[in-house]
Formats: C-alpha cells, structure tokens, sequence
C-alpha cells in the first residue's frame, strides 16, 4: 500500500546555487559544510516549485553525517507566490530576513533531521537551515530531501473522522506520525536488498557486509575501494591461492600490474656459484617461497601498501611466504611465470 509520493532532493552543487549562504558551503560531493567550528552555518533555499498551486508539503529529511553530535534548526514556509529578493540580499541580517519569510505565512520549525510539515499550503516552498557541530568536527549535511504532496491515512477512516472540524487538525497530525512510521518500515522492507549489494549499502551496511562474509581485512580499504572488492568478492575468491587470483587482486586494489615468481622454479637448473649468490639476494630458494612484482607504484602511497600486504595476506596459499617488491620496472628472470590458474606449490 505505498503512496507514491514525490520528492525533491538537494545533493549536488547546483541544487544549492541560487541560495544564500553563511559560514557553509558545498563541497565536492555536493554536500552542505560548516565553514568554520562552533560557529552556527545558515543556509537559505531558492524557492523549491512543486509545480501545482495549492500543493500539500508532506516531510523534510536531512541526512546529517554525525546527528548527535549537531544542533539544528529547520524553518520551512510555502507560498503560492514568488517572494521577493530579501531572503538572499546580504543588506539584511538574517533576523530580518526570518521576520519577513513568516509575514503573513505559517512556519514549521523542526529541531530534528527530519520532521512532518503538518500539511504547508503552497506552490513554492522555501527552508531555512541553520545547523553547528558542538565539536570541533565541522557538520555536514550529506543532502536533504522534500517530499509532497500529502496523501493521508485519513481517506481509509470514516468520513466523521475528517469532516468534524473540532477534531479533524488533531486526528490528522496524530494520523500522520503513525503514516510516517508506518511508510519508513514498508520503505526499509522494499528497499532490504539494497543493503546487500556492496554499490548501493550505507557505510554502516558496508560494515555488516564485511563482517558477514568474515574477511576483517577489507575494512582496512577506503569505503570506495572496499565497494568495488567486495562486488568482486565471489569471483575473486574462487581463484583465491592461485597465481591468477592474486594477479586480479592486485590489480583491484592497486590498479597496477603485477608477475608472480616462484622461486624454486627461478633456481631449479641454475648450478653457476655466481649466479646463484645474485639470486638469492632477491630471492629465497624454497620450494614454498613466491615474489609478488609490481610495477611502477611511484604515486602508491605507503599506506596503499600495508593496506594491499595485510588483505594478501588472508589470499595466499596456506602454508606458504612470499614477499612483495614494489616499484619493479623491467623484470628479467630465467623462467617465463605463466597466468594460468594452478595452484601455488602447498605443503602436504
């Protein structure tokens, strides 16, 4: 029984253009920032148009990075009519453009990230929000979304029920938190599956993801990268301890190529003295031993590459060492390593 309401969503750079800014800006993913700690950032809507005169506003979300950690305040009034250039004029304080914004208009305050509009009447809506960090962390707001036109619960009750007039503001604005609640459970139940695909999960998801399919080690990856392994996950795992396994790997998370040698293969036939002494100062004559070479890994930070030692380490071969040389730019060795999917030497 889901209503299909409408909404429009403020998460790009130009949603937020035409608005009128103080102490808060939009960063690169299009989100609202506090400029500066413990200063109160407000921010001023261009006029938001459903497009129908008369329209009933249902809610506002704000989807705060850190909510408990933010004071907010949201002042949301609507119009049938375009109001004039004073909320977005620098000449007036912001109190001044408050008093004007609700001259001869109701408007809803809410003090939460999210918050029912009690049926705001009007074509175009306008919000004011007004929000600091109570740390030295700067708040963010990732977008906020609107949504209209109200389509109450109110229709499925007998008629007496709207028609009183002494009850009927009651009765809605009761009708409605439970509609709210209500919508909220049917959304997250429709919507249970984009919790379980590594592209569309939450931050707090990711992490239940990685948790489920116990591989602690990809927590350690930025939550981009972590994404785009563990979308890979099924496949890459069924070549897990093979020579062409850790080839894809290194390339998902580095993005670099790379050439596994096997060092009993490297001194197998070699019987030159000299020869031998230069390999072994690269390579270790065990049977169960393997080099990783990357190459070209001058803009990988050293970070990148605990991050890339610590999830091989979980990939390779059990019972196996192996050692990783990064920035490798010619590799020259007596035996051509082929991509095949065999399996590294394994003890018995």
């Amino acid at each position: 029984m889901a209503l299909q309401n409408k909404f429009i969503v403020f998460n790009k750079e130009s949603d937020y253009a035409s608005g009128f800014f103080d102490q808060c800006s939009v960063d690169a993913t299009g989100a609202l920032v506090q400029e500066t700690p413990f200063k109160l950032a407000t921010y001023i809507s261009p006029p938001v148009d459903s497009l129908t005169l008369d329209t009933w506003w249902s809610k506002i979300t704000l989807n705060l990075d850190q909510p408990e950690d933010v004071f907010l305040k949201v002042s949301v009034c609507a119009s049938n009519s375009l109001l004039g250039d004073v909320l977005y004029d620098t000449a007036y304080s912001l109190e001044e453009k408050m008093i004007f914004l609700s001259e001869d208009r109701r408007v809803v305050e809410i003090h939460f990230d999210r918050g029912l509009l009690n049926r705001l009447k009007g074509r175009y809506l306008w919000f004011v929000v007004a929000f600091k960090s109570n740390t030295r962390q700067l708040a963010v707001i990732e977008d906020i979304k609107i949504e209209f036109p109200v389509d109450s619960f109110i229709r499925y009750f007998p008629a007496i029920y709207s028609k009183n007039i002494d009850t009927q503001d009651f009765f809605f604005r009761f009708v409605s938190i439970f509609q709210d609640l209500y919508m909220a459970i049917e959304e997250r139940i429709d919507n249970k599956h984009l919790e379980f695909d590594p592209q569309t999960a939450t931050n707090d998801d990711l992490k239940h993801l990685i948790d489920f399919i116990n591989f602690q080690e990809i927590g350690v990856l930025e939550k981009n990268q972590a994404r785009h392994l563990l979308a890979a996950f099924d496949d890459i795992m069924k070549l897990k301890g093979t020579s062409l396994g850790i080839q894809r790997l290194t390339k998902l998370l580095l993005n670099k190529e790379c050439r596994l040698v096997e060092s009993y293969k490297i001194f197998s036939g070699v019987r030159d003295k000299n020869t031998l002494e230069r390999l072994e100062k690269d390579y270790c004559n065990d049977r169960y031993h393997f080099t990783i070479q990357i190459f070209d890994c001058r803009k990988i930070s050293q970070e990148q590459k605990k991050c890339y030692v610590r999830i091989m380490d979980a990939f390779v071969p059990a019972k196996t060492r192996y050692k990783v040389i990064f920035d490798v730019e010619e590799i020259e060795t007596p035996v051509e390593i082929s991509s095949d999917t065999s399996q590294i030497p394994m003890k018995l």
